[in-house]
């Protein structure tokens, strides 16, 4: 009878161990990182010309241990392309419950023509449109 719980207990360590690590983000040592789970991005516009572009995406993360690591930007002719990483140390305990977050992300438009962009965070679209030439006029 010791002997079939003791090999149950174990079989239940080892089930929730391995569920532990099953879609984990990568681990470097001593932190772990990954990217951030965009679920929105909205366009917002400065009050300004040559105007202004932000890129507001919103999220969670895993747990309240991860942050923000990197934001990176991108352009490709008339496509942003953002990367919003994640970090967070390896061996801190921490509660496993969903962190919402929101970032405002300042894209380099000046001087884009007239037309149509896209902007990708995480794999989220959101599209924008300049009705004109987004630079100052030549004095």
């Amino acid at each position: 009878m010791k002997q079939r719980i003791w090999i149950t207990a174990m079989a239940v360590v080892f089930i929730l161990l391995a569920g532990c690590t099953l879609g984990a983000p990568k681990d470097s040592g001593e932190f772990i990182r990954g990217e951030a789970v965009v679920e929105d991005v909205e366009i917002l516009f400065l009050e300004s010309f040559p105007l202004g572009v932000h890129a507001v995406a919103s999220g969670y993360l895993p747990d309240p241990c991860t942050e923000i690591d990197e934001i990176s930007v991108e352009r490709k002719r008339n496509h942003f392309e953002v990367l919003i990483t994640t970090v967070r140390e390896a061996e801190v305990m921490c509660a496993q419950v969903l962190e919402a977050f929101e970032q405002n992300i300042p894209l380099d438009v000046y001087g884009l023509p007239a037309g149509d962009y896209t902007v990708t965070v995480n794999g989220i679209d959101a599209e924008f449109t300049f009705t004109q030439d987004n630079s100052l006029p030549d004095s």
